[in-house]
This record gives C-alpha cells, structure tokens and sequence, in this order.
C-alpha cells in the first residue's frame, strides 16, 4: 500500500496533467464531504423548514415574508389590549371640523359596530378597511356612509378576504366607485 502511494506521488510530480486531475478530484471530495456535513447541520437545526421547503418549495416562505413585511394580517383579537380599551364605547356622529375639510369619524369598535358582520367575521376584529372607507369617502364626497354600508359594498365587490379584513385594492378601487381622484 505504501509503495502504491509512493509510485503515484512520483507520478503526480512528473505528469502535469495527472496533478491537475488528482486536485480537481482532491477538491472535489473535499466540496461534497463539506456540502454533506452542511445539509446534516440544516436538517438536524430546522427539521421542519428543511420539510415545508422540501414538499412546498419556497413559494410558502415567500408568501409569509410578504404577510409579515406588507402588514397582509392585521386582525386586532378580541383579547388585544387596543380592541379592550377601545371597545364598549358609543363615538356617536363625531366630526372634526379644525381643518380645510371636515373629518367625519367612525371606529370600528364602535358599540354600534364592532359586532355586526364582515362577510364572516366582525367589524371590530377585521373590518378597518371598510372603516377607514366609511371615513374618507363620507369627509371627501358630504355623503354619510357607515362602516356597515362599506363592509356590505366591501364584500358585494370583491374586497373581503376571509379571515384577513380587506384585500388592500379596496381603498383605490373603493375611492375610485365613489368618484374620488385615486
């Protein structure tokens, strides 16, 4: 064995060819042995991730890194401390009137509110998109629309996402239905 070694030694320093060939495989054991050991340390720190990418390929990943970075799931929970202090209180017909425009308000945890449907759900939990709606097309257009008439438009047109509030198309397309410049 040892003598084996020796001839291909001496080989290797005479025949320029032969080294090239005997580095490239040198290196590329060395890659594969390194790559190996890098897939067990993934697998064995992130099992499930290694699965999820695996069966669903990264489409999964890059869509829940778009809900995290686009605010896609903003549900308030009837546990959360803003849906708590903000709730049980009647706003009643509030509009602020200290600027160019006045500025018709609604919430909607507004007693009035926060329990009637969004599709599926509540206005208090999902329905800030129709409400920021209600606001903005009744202080541009002198129109009175309530949270609840913009979740029913919301949902006859498209824009309720189950679960999710609003698709967020719904504030241009909404403004753009009730003839405001978007």
């Amino acid at each position: 064995m040892k003598e084996l070694a020796i001839k291909i030694l001496i080989q290797l320093s005479i025949d320029e060819e032969k080294r090239k060939k005997a580095l490239i495989f040198i290196v590329s054991v060395v890659t594969g042995l390194l790559m190996l050991i890098a897939f067990f340390l993934y697998l064995i720190t992130n099992p499930l991730d290694m699965f999820k990418e695996f069966i669903f390929g990264d489409e999964i990943l890059a869509i829940e890194q778009f809900q995290k970075d686009y605010g896609y799931n903003q549900s308030i929970g009837i546990y959360d401390k803003d849906y708590i202090e903000g709730s049980g209180q009647d706003y009643g017909d509030i509009t602020f009137t200290d600027s160019e425009i006045s500025v018709v308000y609604f919430n909607q945890l507004d007693e009035n509110y926060k329990n009637q449907l969004y599709g599926t759900d509540k206005v208090g939990t999902h329905g800030c998109g129709p409400t920021s709606m209600a606001i903005v097309v009744s202080s541009l257009t002198g129109q009175i629309y309530d949270p609840i008439y913009m979740c029913n438009w919301s949902v006859e047109n498209g824009y309720y996402a189950k679960g999710s509030g609003s698709y967020h198309s719904l504030i241009p397309n909404c403004s753009k239905a009730f003839g405001l410049n978007v």
